[in-house]
């Protein structure tokens, strides 16, 4: 009877392919993990940028802001004129916290543009839309900050909810409208150019505070300066398909 082949055993340890292919895993593992570690990162200092500028135009969660937001929004593709001109605007909030009028003027970030809050006393008499003549001083530093960007700039007045009924004005309506227009003509007489100026009155229909107050009708009493954030190269577009 023959005797049975001796069957080879197979060599000790895993297969050649086995080390490469391990390689192959670790080294995907290793690049996922780098991904990974990147984007926490990225993420850290978005929301670090968020709450510096917050912090930057008085955007606290106390006292709350004139206009409430869930979170400011960061306007995108900023330029070096836009970037500018907040920081201008910023050194007027300083100058006037300086002075204690630091309640005076608020400056709101939006998704939009920036929103320059002025309180009616810093600029008008009771029941008058002559512009103050300290007023000026104020209105010229805006000027010098909003010339740098060619975007539409709208100018609101507000009142509180006390009747106003004089012969040169009837209601809130034509003293927050005729308050609005003083700004803006004013903005133009420095050199703002007037297509992009627009004035609205809304009277007391927009309050941002109670009435019930002194303190909250005197929030309502104001004017209100939106720059809005719109490329120079955006409105030649809009210009050119009306």
């Amino acid at each position: 009877m023959a005797k049975r082949q001796k069957q080879e055993e197979p060599p000790l340890g895993a297969p050649l392919w086995m080390a490469t292919f391990s390689d192959m895993v670790t080294l995907l593992l290793a690049f996922f993990v780098m991904l990974l570690s990147f984007s926490s990162i990225q993420e850290a200092k978005f929301h670090e940028a968020i709450h510096s500028l917050k912090g930057a135009f008085g955007v606290m969660a106390s006292p709350p802001t004139v206009i409430q937001q869930p979170d400011v929004v960061v306007p995108q593709a900023d330029t070096n004129e836009w970037q500018q001109m907040l920081y201008e605007l910023q050194q007027v909030r300083v100058a006037l916290s300086e002075e204690g009028l630091q309640e005076e003027v608020q400056l709101t970030l939006e998704k939009e543009g920036v929103s320059i809050q002025i309180s009616t006393p810093m600029l008008f008499e009771p029941a008058k839309a002559e512009l103050r003549a300290p007023s000026t001083e104020l209105l010229d530093k805006l000027v010098t900050a909003l010339q740098r960007l060619d975007t539409e700039i709208h100018i609101e007045g507000h009142t509180d909810n006390v009747p106003i009924n004089s012969e040169q004005f009837p209601s809130n309506w034509e003293l927050s409208s005729a308050r609005a227009m003083a700004v803006l003509k004013y903005l133009v007489e420095r050199g703002l150019p007037p297509d992009r100026l627009a004035a609205v009155g809304y009277g007391e229909f927009r309050p941002i505070d109670t009435n019930d107050t002194e303190a909250g009708r005197h929030r309502n009493r104001r004017v209100e300066i939106f720059v809005r954030r719109t490329d120079g190269l955006a409105r030649s577009v809009q210009r050119a398909e009306r």
